[in-house]
Formats: C-alpha cells, structure tokens, sequence
C-alpha cells in the first residue's frame, strides 16, 4: 500500500514534466526544421519569462488557498509608471525606475492583503478583482490610454532586462552561432532558487503552506495569519512589478491595455504545476514547467501557423480548467466570460512573437529583393540603351508616342527612319 502510494506521489510530481518532454518531442517530429533549432528554444524561454514572474507570486496566493486576480493589470501598472517616468518626467536612472514600479506594484499588493485581513472578507476574489479593475483604470489614466514607446529614450539598460541575451557567440563572417541566453529567463532561474529556498527551508515559508493546509491549526499554533496573508499578497504585487520590469524590454511600450490574459495564464501554470485551489499544496519548480509547458503550445502553434481561432480555443479550453477550479472551491461565485478579453491578449501576444520570430528573415527578403530588382534595371539599361534613347528623343519631340510606335523602336532596326525624327532626317 505504501509503494503504491509513493508511486502516486512521484507520478504526480512527474507527470507535469513528462507532458512537457512529450509535448517538444511530438512538435520536434511535426516541425523538425524550425522548432528545435536553439534559437527557437531561446525564444520560448524570454516568452515564458514574464508568466513565470507572475506565476511565482500567485504559487504563494494559491498555496493559501487564495487568488490574486489583480496581477496582470499590476505588472502592467507597474511599466507604465515606468513609462510615464520616462515621457513626463525625463527619468532615465534604470535603478531608479526600478524601485518606482516595484514600489507601486508591492503598495497595490499590500492593499489587497490588507483589505482581505483587515475587513475580513471572506476570500480573496472580492478584494483581487476589484483591485484589478482599479489599477487598470490608474494604468489608462495616468498614460492618456496611449502608448509610451521606450526606444531611443534612453533607458536602454533597463530594456536590456527583458530584451537582451548574454553568452551570443558568433561565427567568423559576422552570423549568429549562439543566440545567447535570454537575460529575462536567467532573472526567472535565480528568483526561483530564491523562492524554492524561501519555501521549503525558512519559517515563514513554512507558516505559508500551513495557513494554506489547515488555518485552525495554524491559528491554534500561533502563527499570525493575517500578518502570513499581507506578506503573501505584498509578495505576489512585487513578483508582478518584477514581470512588469521586463515587459519593458520585452514590449519596448507601456500599454494600459497590455496584460489581458496575465493572471489566467499565471493561475493555469500554477496548477498545472501541482498547485491546488484548496490550498497547501504547490512548488516553485512545478510551476516552473507549468509556465514552460504553456509557453511550448503558444509557439508551437504559431510556428505550425494556426490561426487565431485555433489559438483562442487553446485559450479559452486553459481558463475553463482554471474556472472550474475556482467554481469548485468558490461555490456559487462565478469567474466571468473574458473570452474577448483573452482573444485580444493572444492576437498582441502572437503579434510580438511573429515579429520577434521573422524580423530578421523579412529584412533579408527585402534586400535581396531590392538587388535583384537593381540588377535587372542595370541589365535593360544595358541592353536596350539605343531604343530608350530613341524613344526618349521622340518623346521630345512629339510628346506622346502610341503602343504601335513604341513596339516598332524595340522591334524593327529602321525605327529610326519609321518615326521620321529630326535628328534622322
């Protein structure tokens, strides 16, 4: 009985990441020219780097059997007050607009702890969603619901966050060899080392999985709930201020209307990772593979070139496992219908995948277009100099010259004489 339990356990703790080896290896075998180059592999880890920042701070709401709907329009938040520092303000300190979207992002956190500890509602829902309303609200009034572009602006130190790589090699005609390791999915490894230690070995980690578990208990035992929960939600708004630093390199914009589909996305990772509604349950590294895994169908789909519907239901089927969850453990409290809204997301999402995917190829196209188009005009001036000329001196002449005559100067070698020019007679 004991072994069969103990197989249950690891086939659990596994099965996650026996999905995702089997999910790369069938687009591998569907797609074996584009999607295991190491440049595509790159690729999808700077996409899972923003959904895997969010998703480390809800692990934390999730493991006390609460919810942070609010993180989305909090990392979006957070980089347009960056935005909005940069255009208004002239701030170009990377450091310091650091501290500012993090400080705003973890203040709007530790209102939502404070208001489900303080006011004693009964779950975090209530306070999340209506936090997220809020601060998507602040996010469109503070930029104009316009877009804060941040390139050539000076803060390109803080894009290199999201946008760069390190360790590119190259080869010895200039081409890239090694794409590099994405700056944005190094950040990610270290912060969960960080969370995995945070978890699993200090005491307040500890305090956070038990008032997930069995809150009685903890209360019996002394543990100071409310304090656990503040600190849960605090974290969970700077682990989105953090995604929303790197959407800043990532985007290179501040958007109010960015971050649709952030917080169901991070709530999917999390349980797909292991993580449970009911609380106590959930690591850092399960989650990890959960945001991977969802970000190997995200590409995959746009290389195979699925269209948006294919992808919009590959959504919507994601948020209805996240929806029944929460249906299951909320009761009567209904989600609500964001289909739209995640439609939106995904077609922004693709967008900047696309673009980020084909723009050196486009750039190539059209350069080799251009050459091929100069060299055929070097060869027609070439070869057919005497009739342009001659062509040329009638136009001169006469103004105009029909079809029939301009067919007889390609076409016949007396042309000359054939439109009597001047210059011939």
């Amino acid at each position: 009985m004991k072994k069969k339990s103990s197989a249950r356990e690891l086939l659990q703790k596994l099965g996650t990441l026996m999905a995702l080896f089997i999910l790369v290896l069938i687009f591998c075998i569907m797609m074996p020219d584009t999607f295991p180059k190491i440049t595509n592999i790159m690729n999808i880890f700077k996409q899972a780097s923003i959904n895997c920042l969010i998703a480390s701070g809800m692990l934390c709401a999730l493991i006390t059997a609460g919810i942070d709907l609010s993180v989305g329009s909090n990392c979006v938040l957070c980089t347009c007050t960056i935005g909005v520092l940069v255009e208004n303000f002239g701030i170009t300190s990377t450091p310091l607009l650091i501290i500012a979207g993090l400080a705003v992002s973890t203040f709007a956190g530790f209102i939502n702890g404070t208001l489900l500890t303080r006011l004693d509602l009964p779950h975090p829902f209530v306070s999340t969603m209506g936090m997220k309303n809020v601060l998507w609200g602040i996010a469109l009034v503070i930029t104009g619901s316009k877009s804060i572009g941040f390139t050539n602006k000076g803060v390109d130190g803080l894009m290199a966050i999201g946008g760069n790589s390190v360790f590119t090699t190259y080869n010895a005609d200039g081409t890239v060899n090694f794409p590099g390791i994405p700056i944005s999915f190094i950040l990610v490894l270290v912060v969960f080392c960080i969370f995995h230690v945070f978890l699993t070995r200090s005491a307040l980690g500890r305090q956070i999985y038990c008032v997930g578990g069995n809150p009685e208990a903890a209360r019996l035992s002394g543990i100071p709930s409310k304090n656990v929960l503040t600190f849960v939600y605090s974290l969970s708004g700077f682990m989105a201020g953090m995604a929303g630093v790197v959407s800043v390199g990532r985007l290179a914009s501040a958007n109010g209307n960015a971050g649709q589909t952030y917080d169901n996305d991070a709530i999917a990772a999390c349980i797909v990772g292991g993580a449970s509604f009911t609380g106590g349950k959930g690591t850092i590294w399960g989650t990890l593979i959960g945001a991977l895994l969802m970000a190997v169908i995200r590409n995959g789909l746009n290389l195979m070139g699925a269209s948006n519907d294919i992808q919009k239901a590959s959504s919507i089927a994601r948020a209805m496992v996240t929806k029944y969850g929460m249906s299951e453990k909320l009761g009567t409290i209904a989600y609500g219908n964001e289909s739209d809204e995640v439609f939106i997301g995904r077609t922004m999402a693709q967008a900047r995948s696309y673009s980020e995917d084909v723009a050196g190829l486009i750039d190539e196209e059209v350069k080799s277009i251009v050459d091929r188009a100069y060299a055929r005009c070097e060869e027609i001036l070439t070869r057919c100099r005497p009739q342009l000329e001659l062509t040329a001196q009638y136009l001169l002449a006469h103004e105009t010259m029909s079809g029939a005559e301009f067919a007889k100067v390609f076409t016949d070698p007396e042309a000359e004489e054939f439109l009597a020019l001047p210059s011939a007679t």
